[in-house]
């Protein structure tokens, strides 16, 4: 079974934050909800857009967050036009820490 972040540092949120194991499991609950609720719409989007043209609207969403991102959109970009997801994961995942 794998971990999520929140997961493994659950308790030390609790300790921080000063709350109970009953209002941390409502914080997890919500956070795993979203995943939960979000997963139809994001399947009906991509059945209606398709796969690539999902990412490439996604990629349009975080470029417009700041011009800080255009040279990692870009490169991502390019890369998806080509059908090249093996590397986009790669660069994803080397990237990963940074987030």
């Amino acid at each position: 079974m794998a971990l999520t972040p929140e997961q493994v540092l659950n308790k030390h949120f609790q300790d921080i934050l000063h709350v109970s194991k009953t209002q941390s499991g409502f914080i997890q609950t919500s956070v795993f909800g979203a995943y939960f609720l979000m997963a139809l719409p994001s399947a009906l989007l991509i059945r209606r857009i398709g796969y690539q043209r999902g990412i490439l609207h996604k990629l349009g969403e975080i470029e417009r967050l700041g011009a800080e991102h255009a040279e990692f959109v870009r490169v991502l970009r390019d890369l998806a036009r080509q059908f090249q997801f093996d590397a986009m994961k790669e660069i994803l995942r080397k990237n990963d820490h940074v987030a």
